[in-house]
């Protein structure tokens, strides 16, 4: 997810940046499929995660959060593209996802490494980000 919202922070600030709106256009295509990227990604880490109990709850909440985000980000970058114009609501919003991205890298080397079970022997088995940081 981390690679996604980088994606993502990349591309837009190359819509931000591009000379004509044909280039503009061109890296849109970009943006949506790391837009898509991310989606995905997030959508199926989480449900994979969770137990099978919790799912629904887990992804009521990431739905809140995810759509929650809109009524505040919204707003504030229509306020910077009336006042600055449309590049620069690119450029910000180009800002915030730099800024997630930087926030997850780091929480990955700060969360504990989380041991799912083993359904055949009840043993604890580790994930694929354990296993990247032990070899």
């Amino acid at each position: 997810m981390v690679l996604a919202s980088l994606g993502f922070s990349v591309t837009v600030l190359a819509v931000a940046l591009a000379p004509s709106v044909w280039f503009a256009g061109l890296g849109l295509v970009a943006v949506g499929a790391s837009s898509v990227l991310f989606l995905s990604t997030g959508n199926s880490t989480l449900q994979l995660a969770s137990d099978a109990a919790m799912r629904g709850r887990v992804m009521a909440l990431w739905s809140v959060a995810f759509l929650g985000s809109t009524t505040i980000g919204g707003p504030a970058v229509g306020w910077v593209a009336q006042h600055a114009g449309a590049r620069w609501a690119l450029a910000v919003g180009s800002a915030a996802a730099l800024v997630a991205a930087i926030i997850g890298a780091f929480a990955l080397d700060w969360l504990p490494v989380r041991r799912r079970p083993d359904r055949s022997t009840g043993t604890g088995q580790p994930t694929a980000r354990s296993r990247r940081r032990a070899g």
